[in-house]
């Protein structure tokens, strides 16, 4: 059963036009990818394919965040193919009048799905990443390469999602702060946090800064690394005035080994770069 959205919700759904969607991979590792939808009579929509559609095939359980990381909107439910042609037709319209982009003219290989809110959660002005200044940066006008320019922004950049699998196989969407360094991201969480259960249980994770239009995502290994916490504390410091070990419910510090790294801009469409 669907669950009620608020009209702050609502109407967030309605103005915007891209989101966070995390699947899950039939072998149990967690996908991140942003997505056009379309919100029509009070449904969401998505038309994808690629392993996307894939791992919705294999296990339907979704997760979705609106692509703020400060005012987030998360949304977890499940997605079924729209079997419909009338529901098809009238979607398809929506596309075509928001995107211009005729989905009834693309091939097999991509499906429309109805996504189905199970839960939905919201903040707003709560976070204390609101309350503070962006942190000192690397100067982006220096990076001279794809790769280089991704660093710089997981670098400058204080809010990634972070997407996890739970044990039963659903999928996990969160914004944390973080600090990169040396190669690696750091997070911190609790102990007891969800994020760090599904850590233990699966360490393959996915990570996307909030741009959804401006991509950066990183998969990678996670691992609790309670012997590092006096290194990268004075990270945190600098970066957010936040000394993680003195804050019981954070006082959980996590590494994140990329294995891969794709960045491109503009439309999702188009082919990512794939530079690590």
């Amino acid at each position: 059963m669907k669950v009620d959205l608020s009209p702050t919700v609502v109407g967030r759904l309605t103005r915007e036009s891209l989101f966070w969607l995390a699947t899950i991979y039939p072998e149990g590792t967690p996908h991140l990818a942003p997505l056009w939808y379309v919100w029509h009579e009070d449904c969401l929509f998505v038309f994808t394919g690629g392993a996307k559609l894939h791992n919705l095939r294999a296990n339907p359980l979704v997760s979705l965040a609106l692509q703020d990381g400060l005012r987030p909107v998360i949304l977890e439910g499940e997605g079924a193919q729209v079997m419909d042609q009338t529901v098809f037709d009238r979607v398809a319209a929506r596309y075509q009048a928001r995107f211009a982009w005729d989905i009834s003219h693309e091939t097999d290989s991509m499906q429309l799905v109805e996504i189905l809110p199970h839960k939905v959660l919201q903040w707003n002005g709560e976070s204390r990443a609101e309350e503070l200044p962006i942190p000192p940066s690397l100067p982006q006008e220096n990076a001279s390469s794809t790769l280089e320019r991704a660093i710089a922004r997981l670098y400058r950049e204080h809010i990634v999602w972070l997407a996890s699998v739970r044990p039963e196989g659903r999928p996990h969407l969160v914004p944390i702060w973080h600090v990169w360094h040396d190669g690696k991201l750091y997070i911190s969480t609790g102990q007891h946090s969800v994020k760090m259960h599904n850590i233990r249980h699966q360490p393959r994770v996915a990570l996307a800064l909030p741009d959804a239009m401006d991509v950066v995502l990183v998969e990678g290994l996670a691992q609790p690394v309670p012997e590092l916490d006096d290194e990268l504390a004075p990270y945190f410091v600098e970066k957010f005035g936040w000394d993680f070990r003195k804050d019981a419910q954070y006082a959980g510090l996590v590494q994140i080994t990329p294995t891969k790294v794709l960045a491109w801009q503009g439309d999702y469409r188009q082919e990512a770069s794939r530079v690590l």
